[in-house]
């Protein structure tokens, strides 16, 4: 037997002498007898000593991790407006886990994290619906540029 402190029934230190000559009394509280074959990081489950290793590998089985929640979609987005266009540069800032981002801008399709678009200028303002869904193993977020978000284009003013 070799002598051990166990501390929330985890070997921190061994000793192959009785360490109650080398220390206080206060500080021997932790200190017991245990088989010469445990180590550093050796637990206790069930009364008996196991590997750190194997006390890992049953507390990830008994406690698995929960599944990922939903994902967040964000979107970063920049307008240019030259003479008779507007460039629309948007740029996918989705949170969490997502397999798959999908674009709605101006009843068109995408499907990059990064997209550009070009609207050509007409003689009215116009309002460009652009929204962003992300989707993950723990669900779908749809982001829609809205009020102060909202993408708006300039008309041409006639010279």
């Amino acid at each position: 037997m070799i002598w051990a402190k166990v501390v929330n029934d985890e070997i921190i230190q061994t000793w192959e002498e009785d360490p109650s000559s080398l220390w206080h009394p206060d500080a021997l509280q932790n200190w017991e007898q245990v088989p010469d074959d445990v180590d550093v990081g050796w637990r206790r489950k069930n009364g008996q000593w196991i590997t750190g290793a194997q006390w890992l590998e049953e507390h990830q089985e008994e406690n698995p991790l929960p599944p990922p929640g939903p994902p967040t979609a964000g979107i970063k987005r920049n307008v240019t407006e030259k003479e008779t266009l507007a460039i629309l540069e948007l740029e996918a800032t989705p949170a969490g886990h997502f397999d798959s981002i999908s674009w709605s801008i101006n009843g068109q399709t995408y499907t990059d994290s990064f997209v550009t678009v070009e609207i050509p200028r007409t003689s009215v303002v116009q309002t460009i619906p652009v929204s962003l869904t992300v989707t993950g193993p723990g669900g779908t977020d749809t982001k829609e540029l809205t009020g102060d978000e909202e993408v708006t284009i300039a008309k041409i003013i006639a010279v």
